[in-house]
């Protein structure tokens, strides 16, 4: 059975927005807003239509549907939180009625009022009860008076809504021609109305062309205060701190850059002719492929080459070697030369060595010369730090017995100070560094001579493994 109240009954019920006139005018200005709370007026009188005039409490609640049931209440008489139909907003008044049975209440006074929507708010619930007694007392003020219908409690009319109107001067809010824009749940704009929402695809500063001199800044945070910007005055945009490029850059006039110094970079078909207006301005050739740097400004400028970056690289030989020959130097040279294989580890890899030796049955040391002569690659450059190394064995550490020596010829065809390259022995294959000294002559694409005397008598031998020519190019 329905709790509805039969002894009270309303007498007049009227809704208006708090200091509002409701008769029609103008619409308000923008900057105004309705005051968030809501003013009921009600007369209470019993069944035989007398004033009610005790002390009443009024508890008014928002639901979604029309129709009261007791499971709406806990048994202590409270609103059921999860009640089907409940919007969550309820608030109790304790009110006086005049003689004539006359009362108010500001509805949103004690509990702030939500932003009331057709979608989830339609229904004003009261209910009342006599001050001192409980919760379990409340009862339904009953809109019919009947208690058979599913009319329990009172529609909200227009000006309950007026408190999350969304209209200004006529004007609706949504993303169309003439309409407002609304901020969302950050305060910020929605990506969907700058400029997409309103169909345009730019968004122009200082459209009303009001900036006559200086700058048109866009502004990145008020403490950050990083700015990107165009300068009236030099035709050009700022930019106040780095910037990282993904892609690719196109530039069709000068790129400058100001550090210590100022240069340009640009493209030409000749440097030679090109002209040149700043020390260090870059120019690349397209006929060469190469960058130029200006020296001097003129029309032409002076250019010279810039330096190509430059990589280490090894030439490895291993015998038999290519292009070498067998030389005996008429003294002495009483032997026999013969390739070998040695697997040092018993695993493949850089322990696998191949080498000469060198052998006699003569008591008196013997020797033989082998010859390399090795073009330098095209973009040869220079030798590294240890331009030369060679793995070499001798049957015992005596130079008495065995030994190596290496002698060098630049592209020029004269000798080369070597250090590190004389009486090399070692009773295990070990690799020895050789450097060079003096002011040696090597030119790219042209050949060296390497000559590599093996010295042994019977009771030794002289091993040559793997020669490496340490070298950069650019």
């Amino acid at each position: 059975m329905k709790n509805k109240i039969a002894q009270i009954i309303i007498g007049a019920i009227l809704f208006a927005v708090t200091s509002a006139n409701l008769a029609l005018s103008a619409p308000p200005p923008g900057i105004t807003t309705a005051p968030y709370t809501v003013s009921y007026s009600g007369r209470l009188t019993d069944s035989a239509g007398n004033a009610v005039t005790a002390t009443q409490t009024v508890r008014f609640s928002l639901w979604t549907d029309a129709d009261f049931d007791a499971l709406d209440l806990l048994v202590t008489g409270d609103i059921d939180p999860v009640a089907g139909g409940f919007t969550g907003w309820f608030e109790e008044h304790t009110v006086t009625p005049d003689s004539n049975g006359l009362f108010h209440a500001q509805l949103g006074s004690i509990t702030t009022l939500p932003n009331v929507t057709l979608a989830t708010h339609l229904y004003l619930q009261v209910d009342v009860k006599p001050v001192a007694s409980p919760k379990t007392s409340y009862e339904v003020l009953d809109p019919t008076g009947s208690t058979a219908d599913l009319t329990d409690r009172h529609p909200l009319n227009s000006s309950f809504y007026t408190i999350n109107a969304d209209t200004v001067d006529n004007a609706d809010t949504g993303t169309g021609p003439g309409n407002i824009v609304m901020l969302d749940g950050s305060s910020l704009f929605p990506v969907s109305t700058i400029p997409g929402g309103t169909n345009v695809d730019s968004f122009t500063i200082d459209s009303d062309d009001s900036v006559a001199a200086g700058t048109i800044p866009i502004v990145f945070g008020t403490t950050l205060a990083k700015v990107i910007e165009y300068d009236l005055g030099n035709s050009r945009f700022n930019i106040n701190d780095n910037v990282n490029i993904t892609g690719g850059v196109e530039a069709s006039g000068k790129i400058n850059f100001a550090a210590a110094s100022e240069f340009h970079m640009r493209e030409v078909a000749d440097e030679a002719a090109a002209a040149c207006t700043t020390v260090s301005e870059l120019v690349l050739d397209t006929t060469e492929n190469v960058i130029y740097s200006c020296t001097a400004p003129g029309a032409p400028g002076t250019w010279a080459s810039t330096a190509a970056p430059s990589y280490a690289q090894s030439l490895v030989i291993e015998p038999e070697y290519e292009d070498a020959v067998i030389v005996p130097d008429g003294t002495s040279n009483k032997g026999k030369l013969q390739s070998f294989f040695v697997d040092t580890d018993g695993s493949p890899g850089n322990a696998n060595i191949n080498y000469y030796r060198w052998t006699t049955r003569q008591a008196g040391l013997q020797d033989i010369d082998l010859v390399l002569r090795v073009n330098l690659p095209e973009r040869f450059s220079s030798f590294q730090a240890t331009p030369l190394q060679i793995t070499y064995r001798t049957a015992d550490a005596n130079t008495a017995n065995n030994k190596i020596d290496v002698t060098l010829e630049d592209t020029a065809g004269t000798a080369v100070a070597l250090t590190g390259g004389s009486n090399l022995v070692s009773g295990t294959f070990a690799t020895g560094g050789i450097t060079l000294g003096g002011a040696p002559t090597f030119t790219a694409g042209q050949p060296i001579t390497l000559k590599i005397k093996l010295s042994a008598l019977s009771t030794g031998f002289a091993d040559i493994g793997r020669i490496s020519l340490n070298y950069i190019y650019n």
